[in-house]
């Protein structure tokens, strides 16, 4: 036979619930209109969802695990909703990781990133308005992956788009779904999925091509094709490169094999590339975010462009068929 609960424990579940089903109505109905009413601003409703956590959470039992994980269920949804509706054009939203505690909600982490990888055309555009001459950059397709680029070209672009470059944890996170896979389509190798050494194709392809090998968040090329630059030191004098190019064996996506090598920021490589990345909006009250652990590293703020030291090559635009 169950025993029942005792009647405080009961009234603190009911009326979590009922605070956890109000926060939910709040996505499908305005303040004045039955279920199914048109909301007349979704941000105003996302908004009061997510403040409503704060009321919730004080009252979910962690002896409840029913009741508990309703409550991160909706959390989650309240806050990926609240992001996606700020969703910059061509990048994917990549969530962090929700915690719920006594005193409201944290989620540590998370960012957008781009889908794909800078196109060559996007970044011809970019050269051109600028006045930057260099002869690859002319050479192939427009769909290709930007590539010959250097650490800070790459970020003179990123600023110019509002952006910024990512970081090697980052990446990581992205292309294991937040660390629940081995390759960003799942856990096994399939050269099919990606354009890496094995698929035996020589070259690049157009960024994007292979919709097959999407991350869990939808992020495409995150192993192979290009490998991308992050704003990840080694040292005081390399970057980290990661996710590999079409050169590149495929492994199983880890710390140690996913960062291929350390490259010099002023280095140009025809199979190194770039994605941009950009912050997550605040949250409203009640609502954090925290420190990130270390599989969901935080999304650090937007930086300036850096410029290379005074004096070296790198200070001026890139001449014409330099190097």
């Amino acid at each position: 036979m169950t025993r029942p609960r005792p009647l405080a424990r009961a009234g603190t579940a009911s009326r979590a619930i009922a605070l956890l089903l109000l926060a939910g109505a709040l996505l499908a109905q305005d303040e004045g209109g039955g279920p199914g009413a048109a909301l007349p601003s979704a941000e105003s409703a996302r908004a009061k969802g997510i403040e409503s956590l704060a009321d919730v959470l004080p009252h979910v039992d962690a002896a409840d695990p029913g009741l508990r994980v309703a409550a991160r269920r909706l959390a989650r949804t309240l806050i990926a909703d609240f992001h996606a509706a700020a969703l910059p054009e061509g990048m994917r939203l990549v969530p962090g990781r929700l915690h719920l505690t006594p005193g409201g909600a944290r989620c540590d982490g998370g960012f957008f990133l781009g889908e794909r990888e800078v196109t060559r055309g996007a970044f011809r555009a970019f050269a051109a308005e600028r006045g930057w001459k260099r002869e690859s950059w002319d050479e192939g397709s427009d769909d290709l992956p930007a590539t010959d680029v250097s650490l800070f070209e790459a970020r003179a672009f990123a600023a110019a788009a509002g952006a910024r470059l990512p970081t090697r944890d980052e990446l990581l996170y992205a292309a294991t779904g937040g660390g629940r896979n081995r390759y960003p389509w799942g856990d096994e190798s399939d050269p099919s999925r990606a354009n890496t050494r094995e698929a035996g194709r020589g070259g690049l392809l157009a960024a994007g091509a292979l919709p097959a090998g999407a991350s869990p968040h939808g992020v495409l090329d995150l192993v192979g094709n290009a490998a991308e630059w992050t704003e990840t030191p080694v040292g005081r004098d390399y970057v980290f490169v990661a996710g590999g190019s079409y050169r590149s064996a495929q492994r199983p996506v880890a710390a140690d094999t996913f960062c291929t090598y350390r490259l010099a920021p002023e280095a140009r490589l025809p199979d190194v590339g770039f994605r941009l990345a950009r912050a997550l909006p605040p949250l409203p009250d009640g609502v954090r975010l925290g420190d990130a652990p270390d599989a969901a590293p935080p999304a650090p703020p937007e930086p300036e462009p850096e410029k290379p030291p005074p004096g070296t090559p790198l200070q001026a635009p890139p001449a014409d068929g330099g190097s």
